[in-house]
Order: C-alpha cells, then structure tokens, then sequence
C-alpha cells in the first residue's frame, strides 16, 4: 500500500481557501501512483471539519474513498502521529508526507516529506516529487 499524510492548510488550502489547482495536482498523484490518503492535517479531529474539507474537494474527484484513515492525536506532535500510525500499518511500502511546516525529524526521514509554500499550496514541482517518491504505476 501507499500512502500520502495529508496536511490541508498550505497543501490545498490557500488563504483560506480550497484551491482547485492543488486539488487538481493531488488528483493527478494519487491516480499516477495509485496511492490513498491518510489525513495528518488538524482537520482530522472534528467531523465536522472533515466532513466540509470532503465537500470542497470531491468536486476535483477526491472523494471519500481515497481516504483510508486519519492519523492518531498525540501531543508528541504530528511527526509521531504519522511515525504511530506507520508502526500499525506495515502493510505500507511507500508513502510521502505533504505539509507546509517541516516536520521532517528523527519520526520522518526528509526522503519521505515534501514541503509546500503555504502561500503557493501544492506546486506542479512538489506534484513532481511525490510522483517520484511513490513511484508512478503503469
């Protein structure tokens, strides 16, 4: 299985706002790599908020179904929520974390995390990179 954590303000939300061109890109990934989502963003920890994240993006055709998880809430910080949950899914041979705050540390080697411009969202470069990392699928 592959998996990209998913951070949404500054990945896909900017200003505030979903930006169709980041969504786009996530689509663009996760079909080339046949990858699924497993949201590390705090918008995780309400339903609600989940809930209204999916409304904005299923129109870009990322829906419900990419998402097979969400990370657990620890206040070791978000690189040990994602650390945690690769260490009860071994079933994962790649996967890439995509944030606009580097948490790149000893939980997260740098060859697994891509860095977004939270003023930019997801670049056709970081697009690129994750493709890379995980590994296109013919």
């Amino acid at each position: 299985m592959k998996i990209i954590f998913l951070d949404i303000e500054g990945v896909l939300s900017v200003s505030g706002r979903i930006d169709p061109l980041c969504c786009a890109r996530l689509k663009q990934i996760l079909d080339s790599t046949q990858t699924n989502i497993v949201l590390s963003s705090s918008w995780r920890l309400y339903d609600d908020d989940f809930g209204f994240v999916l409304s904005k993006i299923a129109k870009y055709g990322i829906d419900r179904e990419y998402f097979v998880d969400k990370t657990p809430s620890s206040a070791k910080g978000r690189a040990y929520e994602i650390y945690s949950w690769l260490q009860e899914n071994p079933e994962v041979i790649k996967y890439v974390v995509l944030d606009d705050n580097d948490i790149s540390d000893k939980y997260i080697p740098k060859d697994n995390f891509v860095q977004t411009d939270s003023y930019v969202g997801l670049s056709n470069n970081d697009m690129e990179l994750c493709v890379k990392i995980l590994g296109k699928e013919i």
